[in-house]
C-alpha cells in the first residue's frame, strides 16, 4: 500500500513539475493535483498541459472541472450498472424467504 502512495505522489509531483515548466505559479499545481484522485487522471491533466500549451489558469480551470465531470460520470456508470445488475437477478430469480424457500418472480 506504501508503495501506491508513493508512485501516486510521484505522479503528482510530476504534474506540479509540467505545472511550473508551462509557465504556471507551483502553488496553483499543488492546488490542480489535489483535486485529481488517479494516476490516469493526473497523467491526462499532464499530456493536456504538453499538448494543450494552455495560456491561463482559466483555460486550465475550465479542463479540470472538465476532466472531474468525466470522473464523476464513470462512478455514476458504473454504479447504475451494479444496481441494474441487482435488479435483473431479483427480475430472474425472484426473492427467497426467510427459510430459503424462492417465491415468485416479479
Amino acid at each position: 500500500m506504501e508503495e501506491l502512495k508513493q508512485k501516486y505522489s510521484q505522479f503528482q509531483i510530476e504534474l506540479i513539475e509540467q505545472f511550473v515548466r508551462s509557465g504556471f505559479p507551483r502553488e496553483f499545481g499543488e492546488v490542480v493535483a489535489g483535486q485529481l484522485h488517479s494516476e490516469k487522471v493526473l497523467y491526462r491533466m499532464k499530456q493536456y498541459l504538453r499538448q494543450a500549451e494552455p495560456t491561463s489558469m482559466e483555460e486550465v480551470a475550465d479542463e479540470l472541472l472538465s476532466v472531474m465531470a468525466e470522473v464523476n460520470n464513470w462512478k455514476e456508470k458504473k454504479v447504475n450498472e451494479y444496481y441494474n445488475g441487482r435488479l435483473n437477478e431479483l427480475l430472474q430469480y425472484g426473492l427467497e424467504d426467510d427459510d430459503g424457500n424462492e417465491t415468485e418472480k416479479l
